[in-house]
Formats: C-alpha cells, structure tokens, sequence
C-alpha cells in the first residue's frame, strides 16, 4: 500500500506503553531493526491483539512517521508457541532475543541474525536439543556474526576433540543445520566454559533476562 513500509520479520520486544497501546521491537529483512507502535492492540476488540505477541513471525504493515512507525496490520505464520509452554523454554527465548536486539541495528542487513534466531526458537520448540547447548551454539554464532571471535579453526580452545567439533560446527555449519549434533552432559559442560570465556573477551554487556536466570 502506497505510503506504507512492508517488512517481514519477528517480535523481540514488546511492552506496554500508554492505556491501550503496544510498543514493539522487529527484526527484519529488509530494514534490521525496527521498532513501531501499535495503537490500542491491548484492546480486546483490537485486530491486532495476537499479531504483538513476543517471538512471532510473520509481515507487518507499518506507516512510518516522523519521529516513529505504527503498525497498520500482520499477518503471522509463526508464534513457536512452545517457546511459552514452560518456564524455562520462555526465559531462554527472551534472553536470546535480548541479544538479538541489543547487537542488532536499524537499517542494516540483519538477515543472517534473523535466520539465526528463527533457526534457534525452531530447535528451542523441540525436546530433541539440550537448551543450554542451544543456548551456547547461538551464542558462538553470534559472535561469529558480530566479526569478534577467537576461531576454533585457529586456536585450541579445549583439550576435549568433541567440544573444538562442536565450536566448529557451531561456527561455520549452515544455519538451517546448525542444531545437528549432541554431546555427553561432561562435553557440553565444557563446551559451555569455553563460550563464557569467549563471551568475557567478546560480549562484555550484562543482559536483564539472563541475569533474571541466573537467580531463579
């Protein structure tokens, strides 16, 4: 529609602002970041209601305006609503979208993280993956999107063959297969000490959601 911007892309953020209305933040293809409101979406008559939820996928018809967009309609193909089925499914989804939209930026090609994060809340919605490993495997690359990152592939980061397989992987495997490998609980132990050390050197903000984690 003439005078409006199409984007397709997820929810990472949305809260409440004014009486009725909704404040959100979208990662998208075609803009990187972008943040809209939606007018009386808290309204149970509104047409918007379910299109504001947190993690939902889909395409959003915005007005832009001068100092900030409105969402018009959506149409959603996916809320991963898995993702809110227990606690700690939940907690992890909104850390990784934290991430996501604290290194994500307005426009910028975004596309490579917004499939990463699509990938990762698919391998999240199943009970096949360990969350904390997907957690650590989205974070590595992440990393590896960002441009800061020690690589597997030229230091050893670990004494242990399966955990340096699995920084590789996590760091060089295509999106779509990134979640295609397990490891012992000992491994993935390590696995996770490696990604810490790494996050020291390259991910030094401290994020809400996670820091909520850690004191539950």
């Amino acid at each position: 529609m003439e005078g409006t911007l199409v984007v397709n892309g997820m929810i990472i953020s949305s809260s409440d602002t004014g009486e009725n209305d909704k404040r959100i933040v979208l990662l998208t293809r075609e803009r990187g970041k972008v943040t809209a409101f939606a007018n009386g979406a808290r309204r149970p008559t509104s047409h918007l209601l379910s299109a504001v939820k947190v993690f939902s996928y889909g395409e959003f018809e915005l007005f832009p305006g001068r100092n900030s967009n409105t969402l018009k309609k959506a149409e959603i193909s996916e809320y991963f609503p898995r993702l809110t089925e227990d606690l700690d499914r939940i907690m992890t989804a909104s850390f990784l979208s934290e991430v996501a939209d604290y290194y994500s930026m307005e426009n910028a090609d975004e596309t490579e993280r917004l499939k990463l994060l699509y990938r990762t809340f698919q391998a999240l919605s199943s009970e096949r993956f360990s969350i904390n490993l997907i957690k650590n495997i989205y974070l590595v690359r992440t990393m590896v999107l960002n441009g800061e990152y020690q690589s597997a592939f030229s230091v050893e980061l670990s004494d242990s063959e399966a955990v340096m397989s699995a920084l590789k992987c996590a760091e060089r495997n295509p999106i779509e297969s990134l979640y295609s490998f397990a490891l012992s609980k000992e491994a993935e132990a390590e696995f996770e000490r490696v990604v810490t050390g790494l996050r020291k050197k390259f991910m030094e903000h401290t994020f809400k959601s996670e820091s909520f984690i850690l004191s539950v």
